[in-house]
């Protein structure tokens, strides 16, 4: 009897252990994806962020990164990296055309960019480089 206990415990503790991890370890997620430090001007949250959906980005997870960036921009609205990085992400697969539905949000995205302005003449060529994706689309 104590055997049979034993080997239940063990099946048991196997079950457990093979179960999925819940995605809440965003951390986890995030360390799969490696490290990326793209330094821009904008706040210390906004940094965080901006770097998060750069791992995202470069990882292919197009809509996820676009989601981050867009929280880049509510963690500092004066950081047009923020746009360039929406704007960026609506490209999708660089290797493609890009879908026509992200043609017009994506021209929008570039136009807050010039608006919002970049701290740095770094960040302006960013911002300027993606421009012509969009423009005259």
């Amino acid at each position: 009897m104590p055997k049979l206990a034993v080997i239940a415990a063990a099946g048991a503790a196997a079950l457990v252990l093979s179960i999925p991890r819940p995605a809440s370890a965003q951390g986890d997620v995030d360390q799969q994806l490696g490290n990326v430090i793209f330094e821009i001007s904008c706040n210390e949250t906004a940094q965080r962020r901006f770097n998060r959906a750069m791992r995202y980005q470069h990882s292919f997870w197009y809509s996820a990164a676009k989601e981050i960036f867009e929280e880049v921009a509510k963690a500092d609205p004066t950081c047009g990296m923020a746009y360039w990085g929406v704007a960026l992400s609506l490209l999708n697969n660089p290797h493609a055309a890009i879908p026509a539905p992200n043609l017009a949000p994506g021209l929008a995205a570039i136009q807050k960019a010039k608006a919002v302005g970049a701290k740095t003449e770094r960040e302006r060529d960013y911002i300027d480089a993606l421009a012509p994706m969009y423009i005259d689309y």
